[in-house]
């Protein structure tokens, strides 16, 4: 009993530095009550029913808060402001509640991704790097704050919205915060893949003829939390990519039909502001989206690469290194087998693939669609 007890403890065991680089994920998370994991005394595990139970009061509260906007909103009774703020109130829940249930049923494989990056992390580390990265992960997190302070600010002060209006506004920071954290999962697996690289590249100078097994196993575990990953985020990359396109759309109606009334009411300032603040918003969107876009990118290229170095390393012939040969021709040959067998990009859901043109195409369809309005506006 107490070894089967000491086993599960050194298998939940966190080192320091994975923990200071999860600490701001965490953070960020718990804010938004939708932890994934949890941490206590250096051991990492799914989350309690009283964190679930926290996270359905959270949930709630931000449906709540959506419902009350509308509530209050359909007193001006105009039918047009009606249907939009019954359509971001149904949209934006059914978002949270996504998000709500990813938190409860998936908490375990977030704590298997964790403890399969821990694995990979401890043979592929560049200290200097993951300090780097570190230190991306927290400005990433003040960035999307700060964003939000500032939008708060200019609604609350220049257009003096209600504060039922403003705290709805707030749950909107889970979106973003969701992309935050994949687009910080991707480039720590894009930096293993790489540091992985680079390690097969010099196993000719290594000494121990176990290396090309512990090199196959990393590259194993590599996938298995690329495959995790995917599994995580597909459902959130999918909700954020609709939102960007339809509320892009209805952001730009919005903005029409605000400039409309500025000009026959002559408020062209109010107008202006609600403009910008649209504008604002929908390039943020935008920016987030195309970073993830990036990275995933990125990740691909680092993986085919890899696959270069495998097939390099087989048709150079003897690599005159103290490892024997057939072990890392071995090595080389299972990781191409398993890569054309595992292997694939990112799918939102069956839908789409998640890479470098998803951004052409989404653009190319808000810019279609964006004409079409402005025609009907204008002409």
């Amino acid at each position: 009993m107490l070894k089967s007890q000491l086993v599960n403890w050194f298998n939940d065991f966190i080192d320091k530095d994975l923990q200071s680089m999860l600490l701001p994920l965490s953070l960020m998370q718990n804010f938004m009550f939708c932890p994934k994991f949890r941490i206590k005394n250096n051991r990492i595990t799914p989350i309690t029913y009283f964190h679930k139970f926290v996270a359905f009061v959270g949930t709630v509260m931000f449906i709540y808060f959506y419902v009350q906007r509308v509530y209050m909103q359909s007193f001006e009774k105009n039918f047009k402001n009606d249907f939009f703020e019954l359509y971001t109130c149904c949209y934006c829940s059914f978002g949270i509640a996504i998000n709500f249930i990813d938190s409860i049923i998936q908490t375990k494989l977030y704590v298997n991704f964790v403890l399969l990056i821990q694995k990979v992390h401890r043979l592929l580390n560049d200290e200097h790097h993951f300090r780097f990265y570190v230190i991306s992960n927290w400005l990433r997190i003040i960035a999307v704050y700060g964003f939000f302070i500032f939008i708060l600010i200019e609604v609350s002060v220049w257009i003096q919205m209600p504060y039922y209006y403003i705290a709805s506004c707030y749950t909107m920071v889970a979106f973003d915060l969701n992309l935050v954290y994949a687009i910080s999962l991707i480039t720590l697996l894009k930096d293993k893949i790489i540091l992985w690289d680079i390690h097969v590249s010099n196993l000719q100078a290594m000494q121990e003829e176990n290396e090309p097994k512990k090199m196959y196993q990393t590259y194993v575990n590599i996938l298995k939390c690329y495959e995790i990953y995917a599994t995580c985020f597909e459902r959130n990359i999918l909700y954020y990519i609709s939102e960007i396109f339809v509320h892009s759309l209805v952001y730009c109606q919005v903005a029409l039909n605000t400039l409309k009334a500025g000009m026959l009411i002559n408020y062209m300032e109010g107008a202006i502001i609600t403009l910008s603040s649209v504008c604002i918003w929908v390039g943020k969107n935008l920016m987030l989206q195309l970073i993830l876009c990036l990275y995933c990118e990125k990740f691909y290229i680092a993986v085919e690469k890899a696959q270069d170095r495998c097939t390099h390393i087989l048709t150079s012939g003897n690599t005159g290194s103290v490892i024997s040969t057939n072990e890392i021709r071995k090595l080389c040959k299972n990781v191409l087998r398993l890569h054309r067998a595992s292997f694939s990009k990112i799918r939102a859901c069956g839908l789409f693939y998640v890479d470098a043109a998803l951004q052409l195409a989404l653009m190319g369809l808000l810019t279609n669609y964006t004409i079409a309005l402005l025609q009907f506006a204008f002409l």
